[in-house]
């Protein structure tokens, strides 16, 4: 939703959409940025195999969601919560230790 949502206000000229359902997406991005890494038992196409957790390609498109919230938040001037969201820089840590 929050990709759809960039892509409406990007393609309408308008950010009146978003702006009136900033704290909507503001939640939705704030679910993400929590479970975005590691999504916990989740369910795919592969019914067979029941929940499973880590997959990639939802994280793939967490992260896709998270970019897109950067670019909603900088339309409407929320330049916080544009840099907050912005996945352009590592924030995410594992608990690893470097190399």
């Amino acid at each position: 939703m929050l990709v759809l949502a960039y892509a409406h206000a990007k393609f309408t000229g308008s950010s009146d959409l978003v702006r009136s359902y900033y704290p909507t997406l503001l939640g939705w991005a704030a679910e993400l940025a929590k479970e975005t890494l590691f999504p916990v038992s989740q369910v795919s196409t592969d019914d067979f195999e029941g929940a499973q957790s880590n997959y990639t390609n939802l994280a793939l498109k967490g992260l896709c969601g998270l970019k897109a919230m950067s670019l909603i938040a900088g339309l409407v001037g929320q330049e916080a919560d544009a840099s907050n969201y912005s996945v352009s820089r590592p924030k995410v840590t594992r608990g690893e230790p470097s190399a």
